[in-house]
């Protein structure tokens, strides 16, 4: 179903998809006000809502079949609460929603790990509090610059050919849990880590760096600091 662009707001009622139990697509090309929609079809293999008023999708929403889901410019704070698996999800696509806060868990999107880089808006979303992408073995490229001014958990456990961890261009005071953990290829960390003062928990576990940097000794709150098998104490 393709809902075509208008000047008018469409107004999607509460039962606007319920007899919609086979949808496969629904691709939203105009402003649309949906308070009080409660039904998603969960055989949707494709979610196109540029604009989506949504703050989160339906709680009874299962996310199975989905290949794409593709949400720009959303007023979406979290996608849903806990996890929901997303073995056939392909392409992903949150850029320009100021409100997220949090992204999916990938642990159970297998699909995911042939993600080789990932839009250079995610580095923008200043409001942004949990990012984990752990598992996306194939992830080569994260935003050049990112803002983690809101990041509370940052995980990139397993991206074993992430090449470069990215220059942070502010403060990061709410930034407690950094897990690279078997980012083989990563071999240095940006001295403006030393800005993340609340820092708990830092995981370099399984790294390129031979030696911890200089700035982890700034690092008051740090409880927890993982070492890789071989090469580095402290």
């Amino acid at each position: 179903m393709v809902i075509r662009e208008s000047n008018k707001t469409l107004n999607l009622n509460v039962d606007a998809f319920s007899k919609m139990k086979r949808l496969r697509l629904l691709k939203v090309l105009c402003l649309s006000n949906c308070d009080g929609l409660k039904y998603l079809s969960n055989e949707l293999r494709i979610l196109d809502w540029k604009g989506c008023p949504l703050r989160s999708l339906l709680y009874g929403f299962q996310p199975d079949n989905l290949v794409a889901l593709l949400l720009q410019y959303s007023h979406v704070k979290q996608l849903w609460k806990g996890t929901r698996p997303l073995y056939k999800l392909k392409v992903l696509n949150l850029g320009g929603s100021p409100n997220l806060i949090k992204t999916p868990d990938f642990t159970m999107a297998p699909g995911c790990t042939k993600i080789v880089g990932v839009h250079p808006s995610m580095g923008e979303l200043k409001k942004l509090k949990y990012l984990n992408l752990s598992g996306c073995k194939s992830l080569r490229n994260l935003p050049t610059k990112i803002g983690m001014e809101s990041h509370h958990t940052f995980i990139l456990s397993g991206c074993s050919n992430l090449l470069w961890f990215p220059e942070i261009d502010c403060k990061m005071d709410c930034l407690k849990t950094l897990d690279l953990s078997g980012c083989y290829r990563v071999g240095f960390l940006p001295e403006l880590l030393q800005l993340a003062k609340s820092l708990e928990e830092l995981d370099l576990s399984e790294m390129a760096i031979t030696k911890p940097p200089s700035c982890i000794f700034r690092l008051k709150n740090l409880k927890v600091f993982f070492q890789r098998p071989q090469g580095i104490f402290i």
